[in-house]
């Protein structure tokens, strides 16, 4: 019941913070949401974000800006993942931080790769 509860605030909390009528405030809203997701599951923090900026990988290039310019489509500086991540954290850290019930199943089961529904598509 906990969980339900929880997983109905949540969803209602994001639908509420987005204007469908300004669609380029919805991308931004949708792309941090996903840079959050797909940072957990790179294994970015806060508190390692800036250690991947030498990175070789060229997905975490892109993600974070380094390379490419979906911060620039978005209207946004190309580093917005790092600021949004050194800001609030990953998706993991946001709902540890949120929901601190060690025993209970994280909303929607978790990382995509972990076997939950949660998914970012790719930054390329």
């Amino acid at each position: 019941m906990l969980i339900s509860t929880l997983t109905s605030i949540l969803l209602k909390s994001f639908y509420l913070l987005q204007n469908w009528d300004a669609p380029e405030w919805k991308d931004v809203v949708t792309w941090t949401v996903y840079a959050t997701i797909q940072a957990a599951e790179f294994g970015i923090t806060s508190e390692n974000v800036d250690d991947f900026l030498d990175s070789d990988d060229p997905a975490i290039r892109r993600f974070l800006g380094v390379e490419g310019d979906l911060g620039e489509s978005l209207g946004l500086d190309d580093n917005f993942v790092v600021d949004a991540i050194s800001s609030v954290g990953n998706w993991q850290e946001i709902y540890d931080r949120n929901f601190p019930f060690p025993d209970a199943p994280p909303i929607g089961g978790g990382l995509f790769s972990e076997g939950g529904l949660l998914y970012s598509p790719p930054f390329a």
